[in-house]
């Protein structure tokens, strides 16, 4: 899951019934020093939120991205997504 510190960027997806939220986030903290043993330390998590009933739902959840991965930014309509 995402843990405290790990988040590298986020951003809300519009243009869907319910608010969504794109979570980048890395699973576990590398160096440099590290990379050759472990550099796929990246994720994403897409969440669904319902406002009114405070709670979300998990829509997409994709691992193994390149720990250089840095920002993930929204896509206008009619495209959507990011």
């Amino acid at each position: 899951g995402v843990r405290k510190g790990g988040v590298k960027d986020l951003c809300f997806l519009g243009g869907y019934e319910l608010p969504g939220l794109l979570i980048l986030y890395e699973t576990q903290p590398t160096t440099v020093g590290r990379m050759a043993l472990r550099s796929d330390t990246c994720a994403l998590l897409t969440l669904s939120l319902n406002l009114q009933a405070r709670s979300y739902s998990v829509i997409c959840n994709a691992g193994d991205l390149p720990e250089t991965a840095r920002k993930v930014q929204a896509l206008p309509g009619p495209a959507y997504g990011a």
